[in-house]
C-alpha cells in the first residue's frame, strides 16, 4: 500500500498544474452541491422552525366586523376542529406607497394590523419592540426597498401619511410577495384607529381571525373547506334576508397550503443551482479524463520500468485511482469548510428568498450526500480512464507507447498550404488531436448552455408586463383594476384609452369528482371573449353557465379531463359542469377553475361588486386612465376602488426576478474561471508533451510570439464549434429547465427567448477568455532554449 502511496505522490508532483485546475473544480462543484443539498434539505424546515417561534395559526379567515359573520365564523371554526383562536381588526386594500426618498408611488395590496404587546398567536413582532405613533413595522421581504430610519410614504384614498420605519417582522404567511401578493404591516393603535374611524372607499375593515388545530397530523386543506363551507350554510339565511349587507368571507388560507407556496420558488432557485454544479462536475470529469490520458501516455517509459519491476496493471491502475481521489476529496473537504464559514453569506442570500431570516445549520445529511457523490462518481470515472494501462505492454511502454499515427491523414501539408506557419501548425494540431477537441467543444458546448441559461433567466424574468414570464402566467390584470358595482363593463369600454375591459368575480369552491373532493379557487367570468392573457393547453373555453375550465394541475389533482362532469359546492348549493377546456395559470399554485358569471348565479353567490381589469391602448399612462375613469365614475355618481395592477405584479415577482438575475451574473462568473482553469490545464498539457517539438521548431527558425500565437489559436476552433452547439441548444435547454422549476404549477407551455446579443456576448467572452489565457500560460515557451535540448540525454 505504501507503493502506490508513493506512485500516486510522484504522479501528482508531475501533473502538480493538472491537480490544482482538478481540485479547484472540484472545490466549486461540492461547494455548490453541498450548499444545494444543504438549502433544499433546509427550506422546510426555515418555515417550520419560524411558524413554531411565532406560535403559528394554522388557519386564517378574514370576515366583515359585523356580528352575524363573527357568529358565523367562531361557529365555523369549532366544527372545523380550530381548539383556539384569536381575531385581531385589520385594514386591507390597494394603497399607493413608496420610499419618502422616491419620487414616485406604487400600488401595492397592503394589510394594516394594530400593534399589539401581546399577541398569543402569530406573536411575530421582534420581542422588546415598541411603536411611536408614527412609526412603521414592514415586512422583512421589504427590506431591500427601504432600511430602518426611513419613511413609508403612504397615499390612502385621497389622504397622505408617513411612517418611519422602526423594524421588521417575520411573519411566515405574509413572507413572499409571490405566494400571497400583499404587504403586511403594523401599525401604531393611534394612527390605526385614526385610519379606522375614517369612511375609506379603496380599502376595506375586517377581523382576521386566526385559529389553531391541536392534531398535529390533521388535513388543513380539509379543515379550511369544512370551515368555509360551514360558513357559507350559516350566512346563507342572512344574506337571503338582506343581500345588500355584503356579509363577505375574504381572505381564507390554511398553513399547509402557505407553506408549499413558498417553498416553490426557493426550491427553483435552488434546482437551478444544483444543475449548474453538477455541470461544473462533468466538465471537471471531461477535462481531468483528458489529462490523465495525456500523462499515462506521456509517461509510458516509467510505467514500462515499473511493470518491468514487478507491478501489474492492477497495481497501477489502483495507483490511479488513489491519486484522484485523494485531491477530489480534498477539494469536497475544502468545498464543504468553505460552506461552514460561509453561512452568514448564503444565509443572506436565502433570507431574501424566503423572506424570514435563515435559521437552518449545516446539514451534516447533505455533507455526507456530497462526499459520496464526488467520490463515487470520480472512483468511476478513473477506473474507466485507467482502462488504458490494459492495451499496453510491457516492451511497448518500453518503447515510450503505441505509435499509431496515421501520416496519410496530413489535412495542413506544408507544400499545399499559404497559411502562416503558426496558424498551419495549429491546424494540424486541431485536427490531428480529435478525441481532445471533441471533448473541447463538450466542454464549452456545456458551459455556453449554462451561460445562455443564466442569461435567459435574466431577459425573460424581467420586471415589465411584456417579458415572456407574464405571457405563461396565464394573469388577465390589464393595466388597472376597479372593484365596483356590476353591469359596468360596456359603459368602461367607451372611455376613451381604454383597450379591453375583463371582468370577473372570485370564490372559493369546493370541486369533486369521482370521490375527490378539492377547494379550489374560482373564476366567475362576464364574458371569455375579453381574456387575453389565457394560456388554453387543451379545448376551450367557457362560454355557458354548465361549462368550466380546469388548470392542469386540478385536472391532474381531480384526475379528470375535457368532457368529463365535475360537480361544484357553495355551502348547501351543488351543479354539475362539463370541462371544456384546461388552461395553465401560477396563481394559488397552478390550481384555479374557471365558470361563467352566469355559473355563479346558478349556484347563489353571484355578488353585485365585480373586479374589472382594464387594459388601455398604446400610448395612455396609468394616470390619464385613472383620471379618465374617475371623471366618468364621478359623472355617473358611482363608488369604485381603483389600482394600478403593474404595479401590483412588479411587487409580486420583482423579489423573484432580482434573485435571477442574481444567479445569472453567478453563472457568467463561474463560467469565465471554468474557460480560465480548463484552457490553461489544455495549454499546460499541450507545451509538456509537445515540448521538444516546439524546442525543434524555434531551433528550426520559429521565434517564441509564433510559437505563443500557435497555442493560442490551436484550440479556438473547437471552442467556436462548442460556442455554435450551445447556442443551438440553449434555447430548448432553457426552456426545459424553466418548465421542469414550473412543473409543480402545471406549466406547459413557457416562452424561454434568447436575444442576439446574449448569444454574442457569451461567445465572445468565451473565446476572449481562452485567448487570453492560452496566450498567458503560452508565455512558458519563451524559457525554452533548443541548444539545452540537445544535452539533456
Amino acid at each position: 500500500m505504501n507503493n502506490l502511496f508513493m506512485i500516486a505522490f510522484n504522479n501528482m508532483k508531475k501533473q502538480k498544474g493538472d491537480m490544482i485546475t482538478f481540485f479547484v473544480m472540484i472545490l466549486i462543484s461540492s461547494f455548490l452541491i453541498f450548499n444545494s443539498a444543504s438549502d433544499i434539505m433546509g427550506i422546510s424546515k426555515a418555515y417550520d422552525k419560524r411558524f413554531e417561534e411565532v406560535n403559528g395559526a394554522h388557519m386564517l379567515a378574514a370576515v366583515d366586523r359585523s356580528d352575524v359573520s363573527r357568529e358565523c365564523i367562531e361557529k365555523a371554526f369549532e366544527k372545523g376542529g380550530i381548539s383556539e383562536y384569536e381575531s385581531t381588526p385589520v385594514i386591507y386594500g390597494a394603497v399607493q406607497y413608496k420610499n419618502g426618498r422616491d419620487d414616485s408611488y406604487m400600488d401595492y395590496e397592503f394589510i394594516f394590523e394594530r400593534f399589539n404587546d401581546d399577541p398569543q398567536i402569530m406573536d411575530v413582532v421582534p420581542e422588546g419592540t415598541t411603536l411611536a405613533d408614527d412609526e412603521v413595522l414592514l415586512p422583512l421581504l421589504m427590506k431591500g426597498s427601504f432600511e430602518e430610519g426611513d419613511v413609508l410614504a403612504l397615499k390612502i384614498d385621497e389622504d397622505d401619511y408617513e411612517l418611519k420605519v422602526a423594524g421588521f417582522t417575520e411573519n411566515p404567511y405574509f413572507c413572499s410577495s409571490m405566494n400571497i401578493a400583499m404587504n403586511y404591516v403594523y401599525v401604531s393603535p393611534s394612527f390605526f384607529e385614526g385610519l379606522d374611524g375614517k369612511e375609506l372607499v379603496n380599502v376595506k375593515k375586517f377581523d382576521l381571525y386566526k385559529g389553531i388545530v391541536d392534531a398535529p397530523d390533521a388535513d388543513l386543506g380539509k379543515i379550511e373547506q369544512e370551515i368555509t363551507e360551514e360558513y357559507n350554510r350559516l350566512i346563507t339565511p342572512y344574506t337571503e334576508q338582506d343581500p345588500e349587507a355584503g356579509y363577505e368571507l375574504g381572505l381564507t388560507i390554511n398553513w399547509s397550503l402557505v407553506r408549499m407556496g413558498n417553498t416553490i420558488f426557493p426550491y427553483v432557485a435552488v434546482a437551478i443551482i444544483l444543475v449548474f454544479a453538477l455541470m461544473i462536475l462533468l466538465i471537471s470529469l471531461i477535462t481531468i479524463s483528458f489529462s490523465v490520458s495525456n500523462f499515462i501516455q506521456r509517461n509510458m517509459k516509467n510505467t514500462g520500468i515499473l511493470e518491468a519491476c514487478g507491478y501489474t496493471v492492477r497495481e497501477l491502475k489502483n495507483a490511479l485511482t488513489l491519486q484522484l481521489l485523494l485531491v477530489a476529496l480534498a477539494g469536497t473537504a475544502a468545498g464543504i469548510a468553505i460552506s461552514f464559514f460561509s453561512i452568514p453569506v448564503m444565509g443572506s442570500v436565502f433570507t431574501y428568498l424566503l423572506g424570514i431570516t435563515w435559521n437552518q445549520n449545516i446539514d451534516m445529511t447533505a455533507a455526507l450526500i456530497a462526499t459520496a457523490l464526488m467520490f463515487l462518481v470520480v472512483f468511476i470515472t478513473v477506473r474507466i480512464i485507467s482502462r488504458k494501462y490494459n492495451s499496453v505492454t510491457v516492451l511497448d511502454a518500453l518503447r515510450g507507447g503505441i505509435s499509431s499515427h496515421n501520416f496519410k491523414k496530413n489535412f495542413f501539408s506544408f507544400e499545399k498550404t499559404d497559411l502562416p506557419l503558426p496558424v498551419t501548425l495549429s491546424l494540424k494540431e486541431t485536427f490531428g488531436s480529435l478525441r481532445k477537441n471533441i471533448a473541447m467543444v463538450l466542454i464549452v458546448a456545456i458551459l455556453t448552455i449554462s451561460t445562455l441559461i443564466g442569461f435567459g433567466m435574466m431577459e425573460n424574468f424581467k420586471v415589465d408586463k411584456d417579458s415572456p414570464l407574464f405571457s405563461v402566467m396565464g394573469f388577465e390584470l390589464g393595466n388597472m383594476g376597479i372593484v365596483a358595482q356590476e353591469g359596468l363593463s360596456d359603459d368602461l369600454r367607451e372611455i376613451e384609452g381604454v383597450k379591453n375591459v375583463y371582468v370577473s368575480q372570485t370564490r372559493e369552491l369546493t370541486v369533486e369528482y369521482q370521490g375527490v373532493s378539492e377547494k379550489y379557487n374560482t373564476f366567475g367570468v362576464e364574458d371569455m371573449e375579453y381574456a387575453i392573457n389565457t394560456v388554453l393547453i387543451e379545448g376551450r373555453v367557457p362560454k355557458s353557465d354548465n361549462e368550466i375550465m380546469l388548470t392542469w394541475t386540478v385536472a391532474k389533482d381531480l384526475g379528470a379531463q375535457v368532457g368529463d362532469v365535475v360537480t361544484l359546492k357553495a355551502g348547501d348549493k351543488t351543479a354539475e359542469f362539463i370541462v371544456v377546456g384546461l388552461n395553465q395559470k401560477m396563481q394559488n399554485a397552478g390550481r384555479t377553475t374557471v365558470v361563467t358569471l352566469d355559473a355563479f348565479e346558478r349556484l347563489d353567490i353571484r355578488s353585485n361588486i365585480s373586479e374589472y381589469y382594464i387594459t388601455s391602448e398604446d400610448g395612455v399612462d396609468y394616470k390619464t386612465l385613472e383620471s379618465r375613469v374617475k371623471d366618468y365614475a364621478e359623472e355617473h355618481d358611482i363608488q369604485l376602488m381603483t389600482s394600478n395592477t403593474e404595479d401590483l405584479m412588479e411587487g409580486s415577482v420583482s423579489g423573484i426576478a432580482t434573485a435571477l438575475k442574481a444567479m445569472g451574473i453567478i453563472l457568467a462568473v463561474l463560467t469565465a474561471l471554468i474557460v480560465i482553469f480548463v484552457e490553461s490545464l489544455i495549454v499546460r498539457a499541450k507545451i509538456t508533451r509537445e515540448w521538444r517539438g516546439m524546442g525543434i521548431n524555434k531551433a528550426l527558425g520559429m521565434s517564441t510570439m509564433e510559437l505563443i500565437s500557435q497555442i493560442a489559436i490551436s484550440n479556438i476552433p473547437a471552442i467556436i464549434t462548442g460556442c455554435l452547439l450551445g447556442a443551438l441548444l440553449a434555447q430548448p435547454a432553457g426552456k426545459a429547465v424553466i418548465m421542469g422549476a414550473f412543473s409543480y404549477m402545471g406549466i406547459k407551455k413557457i416562452a424561454f427567448g434568447l436575444p442576439f446579443f446574449w448569444i454574442a456576448v457569451t461567445a465572445a467572452g468565451i473565446i476572449l477568455i481562452a485567448l487570453l489565457t492560452s496566450g498567458t500560460a503560452g508565455l512558458k515557451v519563451r524559457k525554452l532554449i533548443p541548444i539545452e535540448m540537445i544535452t539533456e540525454e
